[in-house]
């Protein structure tokens, strides 16, 4: 009802009237007053949206709450963020990874992994935040920065192949690994090797744990790490594949002319008794089996087809041994033994572990110096890797396929870094495809020094020459182990060993038409081999140096008293410093020599 009244009284005033003025000026203050206020908030509510990207989008610096793997770069313009990202990852580029299991160490440089982290990338994309194309949007990234954190991603890479490589050669030198079953056919015997159970290297977990240490720039970079393993049965041994594996009928070898191929002869084998009395034998605790064999000759050998199926020289290589040292010499003589005569045929793969057989005493194998451990020990067979080096570059010059090749620890004394295989019975080894056509066969022998090993076959109706190339890129320095000795004398030094340097290596394939022209060039390897400690004894022993007597000063004359006559006159004496006192010499250091280690004495042999 008041409400009617009022709306009444408003129509009811005449519009010409002060109290009609009166009332308009006030309904139109009133509505100013709300515009006003409409406005005002409004623009609060811009600047409220817009308060924190607006100086986002004027300034250079990274937003609040952004980090980089793990590392808050928040406040900083990209030159410091880089700088901050570099000073994590550069470290990390250059480290040195001791792994270890119980007493056996392996150094992993982290160089050799070829470390790379695409830092501009993850930058970049730090200092995007807030900066979108919609204010508003990025207004409410800052806003949300605040209270929930942003991590870039660091895409860093690594070679994963060098790393599998690596994991491979540690998962064949840690000590007490699993040993399955082996065996191989000496003269009329099949000799079995009972396997061991043991522990395998876990490779994923090792992957893991590296890769981890690699990527994860916000920890610690753990410069020592525990190799992982798991314990492995051994896996029993299968009589009945074995005898698939080895039964063989005789066959005679013969040239097929049409498409031409070389046959080569096998000699048949097999066992002598039955399967029942074979596994009657397995039965038996031992570690060595022996199972009779009846081998069948073949009548006719690719030797007696004369030099229609072997008439070209393939490729050809040599290396110095030292012929004084009889033990590694054998080892030399048995391994040229085992590959003189070898015959590849096409699309075959050869492996020098299984042509050379166990490494055992039975098979007439020395001790000799293998590599073992980052160091220098006795080991059967000692020297065969110099074997297996040379046949190597015997089939690149060939133009074959490489199928398996290991670098050694160390560098050798026979060939150059990045030109050597090494092999470990059961774990390395060394394995190359027959690429060509035709069969090829294998000469080997070693006389006066020198080693050699040679391919023949036939040659292609396009033949090509090859250059091999191998380059050392670093010089590692040997460290020096130095150790106190009571019993020699205070800063005398004696050389133990003198160590040897380490280095990294590239090597390349060069392959060229017959006219000189490069058709291919492929890189073979980027080989990395670790350094031996110079051990130096130092001496802690105290000597003592005698001291020298002082010299006494000449006495004062005395006063010549008066002479009574007729009494002697006494001579006046005055002593001088004693003669023939020794200055005591001073004790020098001993620069002793080392016995220097002739070309292809064996420092460098297996593995194992």
């Amino acid at each position: 009802m008041k409400n009617t009244e009022k709306v009444n009284n408003e129509v009811s005033k005449p519009k010409g009237s002060e109290e009609y003025i009166e009332q308009m000026m006030k309904k139109r203050q009133k509505t100013i007053k709300i515009a006003v206020i409409t406005v005002v908030v409004i623009i609060v509510l811009l600047i409220a949206l817009t308060a924190f990207a607006i100086p986002t989008m004027f300034s250079n610096k990274i937003i609040s709450g952004v980090s980089i793997g793990g590392i808050n770069v928040s406040g900083l313009d990209k030159a410091q963020a880089v700088k901050l990202i570099e000073e994590k990852v550069t470290p990390r580029q250059k480290e040195i990874v001791k792994l270890k299991y119980g007493e056996y160490e392996k150094e992993l440089p982290m160089e050799q992994l070829e470390v790379t982290a695409n830092i501009e990338k993850a930058v970049d994309e730090a200092l995007s935040k807030g900066r979108a194309e919609n204010i508003f949007s990025n207004n409410f990234a800052v806003i949300a920065s605040k209270f929930r954190k942003q991590d870039i991603g660091l895409e860093i890479n690594y070679n994963e192949g060098e790393l599998e490589e690596i994991l491979t050669e540690i998962g064949a030198e840690i000590p007490g690994r699993v040993q399955d079953y082996t065996y191989n056919i000496e003269e009329n015997e099949l000799i079995i090797t009972k396997g061991k159970d043991g522990v395998e290297l876990d490779v994923d977990k090792m992957k893991n744990d590296i890769s981890d240490g690699i990527k994860n720039i916000s920890k610690e970079f753990k410069n020592e790490r525990e190799i992982s393993v798991k314990e492995v049965k051994a896996g029993e041994i299968d009589i009945e594949k074995i005898y698939n594996e080895v039964h063989t009928e005789p066959q005679d070898a013969y040239i097929v002319e049409d498409p031409f191929q070389v046959v080569v002869d096998k000699d048949g084998v097999d066992f002598a008794i039955t399967m029942d009395e074979a596994k009657t034998i397995l039965a038996e605790s031992k570690e060595e089996y022996s199972i009779p064999l009846k081998i069948t000759k073949a009548q006719k050998t690719v030797a007696s087809l004369g030099s229609k199926a072997f008439p070209d020289l393939l490729g050809t290589f040599t290396t110095r041994y030292d012929a004084g040292n009889v033990s590694r010499t054998t080892n030399l003589a048995i391994a040229c033994k085992k590959l003189n005569g070898q015959v590849i045929q096409p699309g075959e793969v050869f492996s020098y572990n299984k042509a050379l057989g166990k490494r055992s005493v039975e098979n007439g194998y020395k001790e000799a110096a293998v590599y073992v451990n980052g160091g220098v020990e006795n080991g059967l067979g000692g020297g065969i890797c110099q074997i297996s080096s040379t046949l190597y570059n015997t089939v690149l010059f060939a133009n074959l396929g490489i199928v398996e090749r290991h670098q050694h620890s160390f560098t050798t004394s026979y060939v150059d870094p990045g030109r050597d295989a090494t092999v470990v019975y059961g774990a390395l080894d060394f394995k190359f495809k027959n690429t060509r056509k035709y069969p090829v066969k294998l000469e080997a022998y070693i006389k006066s020094g020198v080693a050699t090993v040679s391919m023949y076959g036939i040659k292609e109706d396009v033949e090509y020459n090859v250059k091999v190339v191998a380059t050392v890129t670093e010089t590692i320095p040997c460290p020096v182990e130095k150790t106190e000795d009571a019993t020699m004398a205070e800063g005398v030094e004696k050389v133990i060993s003198k160590g040897t340097n380490g280095c990294r290596s590239i090597a390349y394939k060069y392959v060229y038409d017959m006219a000189g022209n490069l058709v291919s060039k492929t890189q073979l390897s980027a080989d990395y081999y670790g350094t031996i400690a110079k051990k130096v004894k130092v001496g802690t022993k105290q000597v003592e140096v005698p001291t020298t007597p002082s010299v006494p000063t000449t006495p004062t004359a005395p006063t010549t008293p008066t002479i009574p006559e007729g009494s002697p006159t006494p001579s006046s004496s005055v002593p001088t410093s004693p003669s023939g006192t020794d200055t005591p010499g001073e004790t020098g250091g001993e620069n002793l020599g080392t016995t220097t280690t002739p070309s292809g004495s064996g420092i460098t042999g297996e593995y194992n």
